[in-house]
């Protein structure tokens, strides 16, 4: 089942959010950010609310500019800088190496969504987006 969530309406969409879920893939292009999520999803509470009927989920982010803005909390960023947010390489935390990642919350506004996913450190992507894809893939 497919549900389509346009970002670039008036009144802006209450978007399901698969907290706590495991990100097994992440992969992009020009056009999309999709992120694919583990086999069985449905013990998770926030799926059975969303769709009890989950046994996995991909979510397809069309991208309006295809640079997307991923940062990583550092808790030492430089001999006396302390810590805070750095401006990673896409391809440094989605591609080389991947490791799963826990899904926890998004924020969306007019055409954008904020993600955050937690591996070792929270990561943050900010994307600019007209609309977004769920693939539910039931059981």
């Amino acid at each position: 089942m497919e549900t389509k969530y346009y970002l670039n309406q008036d009144i802006l969409p209450t978007i399901p959010t698969p907290h706590d879920c495991w990100v097994t893939a992440v992969k992009y292009d020009s056009e999309f950010l999709t992120l694919t999520f583990e086999k069985d999803i449905s013990p998770h509470d926030s799926i059975k609310d969303s769709n009890s009927n989950a046994k996995s989920l991909r979510i397809r982010i069309h991208l309006l500019d295809p640079i997307f803005d991923t940062y990583k909390w550092k808790s030492k960023l430089s001999l006396m800088k302390g810590e805070g947010f750095i401006l990673e390489n896409n391809d440094k935390i989605f591609k080389k190496r991947f490791k799963p990642m826990q899904y926890l919350a998004h924020y969306v506004a007019y055409n954008s969504i904020i993600i955050e996913l937690f591996q070792s450190e929270y990561i943050v992507i900010k994307i600019e987006s007209d609309f977004i894809e769920f693939e539910w893939i039931e059981k």
